[in-house]
């Protein structure tokens, strides 16, 4: 199963305002288990060659782990 985002938030809100949100999605729902789901998602990309769609969550993934970094540094800004 390749993981998506809506299309329909893409159309409203930028790249950037669109990776931040799926990553706080992740955290939300994964917690401290969200940069191994988003690695699971990656794979699974591609297995299947969505090499734009990857490139997407690459960026999900470092949002993710800069948030979770943030969150273990509570010092950080």
């Amino acid at each position: 199963m390749i993981a998506t985002l809506p299309t329909a938030a893409a159309d409203s809100t930028s790249d950037d305002e669109l990776v931040i949100e799926a990553a706080k999605h992740m955290i939300d729902r994964f917690g401290e288990r969200a940069l191994t789901e988003v690695k699971q998602r990656i794979a699974e990309l591609d297995f299947y060659g969505e090499s734009g769609t990857r490139d997407l969550w690459n960026r999900i993934y470092a949002t993710v782990e800069a948030l979770l970094g943030q969150m273990a540094d509570p010092t950080r800004h």
